[in-house]
């Protein structure tokens, strides 16, 4: 049994350091392709690799199904993503904040992207991605796994990751400093910018088509706010904006800090409002001013209720 723990996990980190080395070549579309590929299910089995040291279980999609003998066998179908990173924290109770989570879910679902549908994307956001994902899962494995555990090989691996990563973190310090440097003859042009679908940093620039100066995506609004809610299981929704009037306002999700933090963003120009600025009307399901609402939803819904013949 002893043997599995390293095979699982030696098994995921040469998947992940054979994604970087892709994805860093990058000479073609295939580079790419496998790069994600692999650095996704890398990350993926690194993941249940530590759910497998508390309980061999919890890596059954099913743990009432589980069967020592399939396990052994590999034949079962294992935990999906979202499922997984709950029962790290319910089962192994380890906190995993929502914005590693986020980064961790949107290479993920690239990979799905990838997987299922036509996919455009450039090398500069997908390495970005692998940085901020593998950033995230290096202090995953640093802080819940036990160097005892490692192998030789784990190590040499790891080390090998580290090393790739630096570069993918220097390239993107150095394009994010040149996009923002006063010597930039376009930098008058960076204002009221928001996260990009794309490469996650706060580069895009909203209007009825969208561009990121850092990645290169472009797209219309509509289609970048598509593409967000894709990305992030919190965001189920898209809504009309009560500004430029395009239906391309996303919902972040509440911080439910005890400072107010950005709850809504709209890709179509940029317009973003704090937790409790707008409201989803129960009954039509659009953002409204809170001072527009009533007990019973906003105002148009309420006047439309008031005219109907309720007898």
């Amino acid at each position: 049994m002893e043997d599995l723990q390293f095979e699982l996990l030696e098994n995921g980190l040469d998947f992940i350091a054979s994604g970087l080395d892709h994805i860093a070549r990058g000479a073609t579309k295939t580079d790419l392709k496998y790069g994600v590929l692999h650095l996704a299910s890398g990350i993926e089995l690194v993941l249940k690799e530590r759910l497998r040291q508390e309980d061999w279980t919890l890596v059954f999609k099913d743990t009432d199904d589980a069967d020592e003998e399939r396990y052994k066998a590999g034949d079962f179908r294992s935990v999906d993503h979202k499922e997984c990173l709950k029962r790290l924290e319910e089962e192994c109770g380890i906190e995993i904040s929502r914005e590693n989570k986020s980064k961790l879910s949107s290479f993920r679902a690239r990979r799905n992207r990838l997987e299922h549908f036509a996919i455009i994307d450039t090398k500069s956001a997908i390495e970005s991605l692998a940085a901020q994902a593998l950033g995230v899962l290096l202090d995953f494995i640093s802080e819940t796994f036990d160097d005892s555990a490692l192998s030789e090989r784990d190590n040499e691996l790891l080390l090998q990751i580290r090393e790739r990563l630096t570069q993918f973190d220097t390239f993107t310090k150095d394009r994010l400093a040149e996009i923002f440097a006063d010597s930039n003859p376009r930098k008058d042009e960076l204002q009221n910018l928001i996260g990009c679908p794309c490469c996650l940093h706060e580069t895009l620039r909203p209007d009825v088509n969208v561009d990121c100066v850092f990645c290169g995506y472009r797209a219309t609004c509509e289609d970048a706010a598509n593409f967000y809610v894709a990305q992030h299981e919190a965001s189920q929704s898209i809504y009309w904006c009560p500004e430029c009037v395009n239906k391309t306002v996303v919902d972040l999700g509440s911080a439910g800090n005890a400072t107010p933090s950005t709850q809504f963003v709209c890709f179509g120009c940029g317009s973003q409002w704090l937790e409790g600025r707008l409201e989803i009307c129960p009954l039509c399901q659009e953002l409204e001013s809170p001072d527009y609402m009533t007990p019973m939803g906003c105002r148009d819904c309420f006047t439309a209720y008031v005219g109907q013949d309720h007898t």
